[in-house]
């Protein structure tokens, strides 16, 4: 695209306030640079926009794992509370009075 020289601004269209400040800027010849100023914020701006809304998208995405996983956890963690509940092996204590009444004997074999 061939750059013009000169841009023109419809100043009929704008406040009288707007027109006054950009008279101001223009009588002091900081006009040109005022409004690169400007458009350079805008597209400065555009561009932090559009990566907020990726670093949102991320994170929504990582809440959304961070959810999956805590479920997994929680899952993990009732099967193993149920795990714990059920053993194969009886830990009750039996006094040597009540072996010695009921006939029971207890006899352990360790092949090491």
């Amino acid at each position: 695209m061939k750059r013009k020289a000169r841009i023109g601004i419809v100043t009929n269209k704008m406040s009288e306030q707007v027109y006054n400040h950009l008279e101001q800027k223009a009588q002091t010849n900081e006009l040109s640079q005022y409004i690169i100023s400007l458009v350079e914020k805008d597209l400065q701006n555009s561009f932090l926009q559009d990566q907020f809304f990726l670093v949102k998208s991320e994170l929504e995405e990582m809440h959304s794992t961070i959810n999956k996983m805590k479920k997994v956890f929680r899952q993990n963690e009732e099967v193993n509370v149920l795990a714990n509940d059920e053993t194969l092996v009886n830990l009750e204590v039996v006094s040597d009075e009540e072996v010695s009444k009921s006939g029971f004997e207890e006899s352990v074999e360790m092949d090491f």
